[in-house]
């Protein structure tokens, strides 16, 4: 369904749109989670370079995908990539939310996350 998604989208608002980057984040999550972790990878970056361009690189929707990218890394074992990834995350956030937003938190863990793995 995200492919399709994906599909119209394209087709109506072209694949340069927002909400196409949207698409393919989203696809990317599904991918991921069924352990595809290369494919899923190509569909964030792919997504980041759209809402880059789009949206700009000071934009939360451009560090989510930044975030989306670090775990995927991550997941791949990857930690220093991960690590530079979501720290970038960090501080778009830390520059366009408030203090207290929950996506601050959470690329903090997911910091934290992937420096464990590193001290292993």
């Amino acid at each position: 369904l995200y492919r399709e998604a994906g599909e119209i989208t394209a087709q109506t608002l072209g694949k340069t749109h927002p909400d196409y980057a949207t698409d393919l984040n989203n696809l990317g999550g599904v991918v991921e989670d069924q352990g595809r972790y290369a494919e899923a990878e190509a569909l964030f970056r792919e997504a980041g370079e759209i809402t880059a361009q789009t949206l700009g690189k000071t934009h939360p929707t451009y560090a989510a995908g930044l975030n989306n990218l670090g775990v995927n890394m991550y997941y791949q074992e990857k930690y220093s990539d991960a690590l530079a990834l979501l720290q970038e995350a960090l501080q778009i956030f830390k520059a366009a939310l408030p203090a207290d937003h929950p996506d601050i938190a959470q690329t903090e863990q997911s910091i934290a996350g992937v420096q464990a793995a590193m001290d292993q």
